[in-house]
Parts: C-alpha cells; structure tokens; sequence
C-alpha cells in the first residue's frame, strides 16, 4: 500500500512541475503542495510557493480544436448560459409575483376575520339580552302550562263545545259580510 501512496505523491509531483499557479483554477491547485525543483522557498506574505519562470498550461482539449471551431464554442455556451439566466429570471418572477397574491389573499382573509370579529364583540350585548328574554319567555310558558286545570276529554265536553259555538252563531245577527 506504501507504494500506491509514494506512486501516487510522484505522479502529483510531476505533474506540478508543468502548471503555474496562477494559471491553475482553485481545485486544480491541489498538486503544487509538494515543492519541486521548479519551485523556490522564501519569505513571503502568502505562504503558497511560487513559480521560478512563466509557464503555460495545455489541457489538451483546446489544443486538439481548430481556431474556428473554438470561436464557434464560445459564443453558443454563452447565449445558452444567457437563455438559461434569462429563464430563471422569469421563473423567479413568476414565483415572487404568486408568492405576493397569496400574500395578499391572506391579507384579506385575516382582515374579514377581524371585521367579523368585531361585529360580534359589538353585538354580544344585544346576544346575551336576546338569550336573557329567550329564558324568561320559556320560564313564563312552564309555569303558564303548570297551572292550567286538565283537558276535559270526555265525549260529552267536546259535545257541549260544539253546541256552545253553534248557538252563538245562530244568534249573531246576519250582515252582508257574512252573508257574503
């Protein structure tokens, strides 16, 4: 396994001996923590080693692509970089522009509630009073029904009914409205 690690390091060694820092990206600055030859050690601000003499990096890919076929790269990755920014704008907007109708929505539902709320904290008097005399006139009609004589059910009280309504028709006098 030591040989793997060792392989491994010599392989990061070399191939920090061909790259520049400065032309490196950010990830790729891995390798240039082992020194080289090609690096010198001194005093410095940074503590990252520096290059003795300029070199340039080739990574291969451009330098296998004719000149115009580069130029024509570029300005497609561009205006699909550009057309997709230019998408997610819209679809951001559109989320800010529903995010400020529920909002809104939920604005005037909470201001409905109040409004409701504050009818009935007005009426609550007027709803206790009508409950108040709800009970009273139920209290009345109790003791009215308590204290009434029983129903005469017998067939000879329903009879002397009948007759008492019928003699007093008989003797009402007749006039037009009646006759009519």
């Amino acid at each position: 396994m030591s040989r793997k690690v060792s392989n491994h390091i010599s392989k990061l060694r070399s191939l920090g001996e061909d790259t520049s820092e400065a032309e490196l990206p950010p990830r790729k600055r891995l390798c240039l923590t082992a020194l080289t030859s090609r690096y010198e050690v001194g005093e410095s601000s940074t503590a990252a080693p520096r290059p003795i003499g300029g070199h340039r990096v080739d990574y291969g890919f451009i330098g296998m692509m004719d000149a115009k076929t580069v130029e024509e790269v570029a300005p497609m990755t561009l205006e699909g970089v550009n057309a997709r920014v230019t998408e997610l704008a819209a679809v951001q907007e559109q989320d800010t522009q529903d995010m400020y109708a529920m909002i809104k929505d939920t604005q005037d539902r909470q201001t409905q509630i109040y409004q409701r709320v504050d009818i009935l904290a007005e009426d609550r008097h007027f709803h206790y009073e009508t409950a108040r005399l709800l009970d009273q006139e139920a209290l009345v009609s109790r003791e009215a029904w308590s204290n009434m004589p029983p129903k005469r059910t017998s067939a000879a009280a329903r009879a002397a009914v009948v007759a008492e309504r019928a003699a007093a028709a008989a003797a009402a006098p007749m006039t037009t409205a009646a006759i009519e």
